[in-house]
C-alpha cells in the first residue's frame, strides 16, 4: 500500500511516539525510567531534622529517584504515636529503633538482608553492646546510630571547693568523696527525683557480674543473686537531694550526677557559668571495666503494605547513615551525638565534649528489658519500698523480680 507523504510522516511520528513509551517502559530510556520509579520514604525520629538533613541531601545524590520525608518527634511521647502509626498502617518506612526495643517491638521491624550485612560484618563495625540490643540468631533488626553511656558529671568549683583534686574512678573513692568531703550527689533517689535511677542500678548489678536473665534472656533471674543485693544496698546508702537531681546539679546545689551525654546541652541551657567536667563512670573493677549505655539506631518497617522495592530502598539508606563511614561521621556532627561505629570510636577518643562517652562505647553492656518504661517504674518503685523500710532487699528484689517477668508474660 503506497502513502502519500503527509500520511507517511503522521505515521512515522505515531511510531516514534509508541517506541518512546515501549523503551522507557523497559528501561532503556533512563530519564523515563527514573520517573517511573520515583520513591518516597516516610522517616520517623527524635533528632532534630537538621542531624539529618545533609545526610539525606548526601543520598539524594546518588539516589536522585528517592525522596525523603523526615518528621520528628518527642522523644517523651514517640513511642506511643510509632506503636499507633504501626498498628493502623500509617507508620513511617523507617524509624529510630531504641537499645531496649528489640524484645517488645522486634516483630514490627524487617531484618536486612545478609546481601547488605551480614551478622559478621555487624561485629566488626560496632562495638559489642550493639549487637546484644540489634542482633538476634544471626538477624539484625536495626544499625546503630550512635551510642550513648551514662557518665560522670561533675562541678568543678564544688569539688576544688571541698578539696577533692580528681574525680574518682571507683565506687568506694566515689562513696569517700560523698560522705568523707560533703560532695552531694543523686543516689538514693526514687522515681520522682532521679530520671536515671534505673540505668544507674542496672549499671551497678552489671558491673558487679550480676547475670539478669536466664539463658534465654525471656525471664529474670537477678534475685537470687547476692550480688544484686549488695548493688542495691550499695545504691540505697546514699540519701536523694530534695528536689530534683538533675535541676539541683545545674543549679549547682550538688556536686555530682551520673547522666548520659545528650545530657550536656540540658545542662549549659540550664546554667551557661557552671564549670562543667565529665569523667568516666565509677567501676568496681576498673581493669574490666562495665558501662551502661542507652541509644538509638535505625530500623525497617515490617508491614505489609511496603512494596519490596521500598522496603529494599529503606534498608539501603539506613546502611548508608548508619554504616558509611563518612555519612555516619556527618550525621554525628550535625547531632553531635558519640559515636556507634567501631573506626570513628578511635577518632573521638580524645574530642573534649564527646571522647569519655565514645571509650565507654567499647566496654558498655545492657540487658534485655521487657518493657524499659515500666521496668524503671518497677526499679524505682523497689528502691523506694527499700528507702521507706517497707520491705528488706532480698524482698524487694524478689518482688520486682516477679513483676518484671510478669512484662516478659
Amino acid at each position: 500500500m503506497n502513502f502519500s507523504r503527509p500520511q507517511t510522516i503522521i505515521l512515522a511520528i505515531v511510531g516514534s511516539i509508541i517506541l518512546f513509551f515501549a523503551l522507557g517502559a523497559i528501561g532503556v530510556i533512563p530519564v523515563f525510567k527514573e520517573n517511573l520509579s520515583k520513591t518516597t520514604i516516610k522517616f520517623w525520629g527524635i533528632d532534630n531534622e537538621r542531624a539529618f538533613s545533609q545526610v539525606l541531601a548526601d543520598y539524594k545524590k546518588i539516589s536522585p529517584s528517592v525522596t525523603v520525608e523526615y518528621s520528628r518527634f518527642s522523644e517523651a511521647d514517640y513511642e506511643n504515636k510509632l506503636v499507633d502509626a504501626l498498628a493502623s498502617g500509617e507508620g513511617p518506612d523507617i524509624f529510630m529503633f531504641h537499645s531496649s526495643w528489640l524484645s517488645k517491638h522486634g516483630k514490627k521491624v524487617s531484618v536486612f538482608p545478609a546481601t547488605l550485612i551480614t551478622a559478621t560484618q555487624f561485629k566488626e563495625l560496632y562495638p559489642q553492646v550493639a549487637e546484644m540490643d540489634f542482633v538476634a540468631d544471626n538477624q539484625i533488626y536495626a544499625l546503630p546510630l550512635y551510642i550513648d553511656t551514662l557518665a560522670l558529671f561533675y562541678n568543678r568549683d564544688t569539688f576544688d571547693f571541698q578539696g577533692v583534686a580528681i574525680p574518682p574512678k571507683t565506687w568506694s573513692q566515689f562513696r569517700s568523696i560523698v560522705f568523707s568531703q560533703g560532695v552531694g550527689t543523686d543516689f538514693g533517689a526514687v522515681s520522682s527525683v532521679s530520671r536515671n535511677a534505673a540505668d544507674i542500678l542496672g549499671l551497678l548489678m552489671l558491673q558487679s557480674g550480676v547475670k539478669m536473665t536466664v539463658d534465654d534472656g525471656k525471664a529474670t533471674a537477678f534475685a537470687s543473686d547476692s550480688r544484686a543485693v549488695s548493688a542495691v544496698n550499695f545504691y540505697t546508702q546514699f540519701n536523694p537531694p530534695k528536689t530534683n537531681s538533675f535541676d539541683s546539679f545545674s543549679s549547682g546545689k550538688i556536686g555530682m550526677i551520673l547522666d548520659y551525654q545528650s545530657a550536656n546541652a540540658e545542662i549549659k541551657a540550664k546554667n551557661p557559668y557552671l564549670n562543667l567536667g565529665i569523667a568516666s563512670a565509677p567501676q568496681f573493677y576498673p581493669d574490666v571495666p562495665v558501662n551502661f549505655a542507652s541509644y538509638y539506631g535505625l530500623a525497617v518497617t515490617k508491614k505489609n503494605a511496603l512494596a519490596a522495592a521500598k522496603r529494599d530502598e529503606s534498608w539501603k539508606l539506613a546502611y548508608f547513615i548508619a554504616a558509611e563511614s563518612g555519612s555516619a561521621e556527618q550525621y554525628l556532627k550535625d547531632s553531635n551525638r558519640p559515636p556507634a561505629l567501631r573506626s570513628l570510636v578511635q577518632r573521638y577518643s580524645s574530642n573534649a565534649d564527646l571522647g569519655v562517652f565514645a571509650k565507654q562505647a567499647l566496654s558498655s553492656r545492657s540487658w534485655p528489658e521487657p518493657d524499659k518504661t515500666a521496668v524503671s517504674g518497677i526499679f524505682d518503685n523497689m528502691i523506694l519500698l527499700i528507702k521507706s523500710g517497707k520491705l528488706r532487699v532480698e524482698e524487694a528484689l524478689r518482688q520486682a523480680q516477679s513483676q518484671i517477668n510478669q512484662l516478659v508474660k
